[in-house]
């Protein structure tokens, strides 16, 4: 019998293997559905915008996660302690008195 051969795998099976992983990977992640601004979500990752936080700045039950319909969210602190959407309608709670998270950029006693 002739010498030891470690277990090398052929350069042409290989190439193959690495031609049909290149190929169909971009179907693969193609085929992963990505949410729309204002659909719920749990990471940025899920949301085409990369911009999932609450949709409101209030501690209330109601208050979910979606993706950002301005595709932007800032932190805000107590009693939220979370990330919110910015651009929210005129009236919504800000919190903090936060300009940024309000529409026309102007939050006057929390409003």
């Amino acid at each position: 019998s002739g010498p030891l051969r470690p277990n090398v795998l052929p350069l042409p099976f290989l190439f193959a293997s690495f031609l049909i992983l290149t190929t169909s990977t971009p179907s693969l992640l193609a085929s992963a559905q990505k949410l729309d601004a204002g659909e719920w979500c749990w990471s940025d990752f899920e949301c085409r915008n990369f911009a999932c936080a609450l949709d409101s700045a209030t501690s209330s039950s109601t208050t979910q996660r979606i993706c950002c319909p301005a595709d932007d969210y800032i932190f805000v602190g107590p009693p939220i302690n979370a990330n919110v959407c910015t651009f929210q309608p005129d009236g919504s709670p800000c919190l903090d008195n936060r300009d940024e998270l309000c529409e026309s950029f102007v939050c006057v006693d929390g409003t």
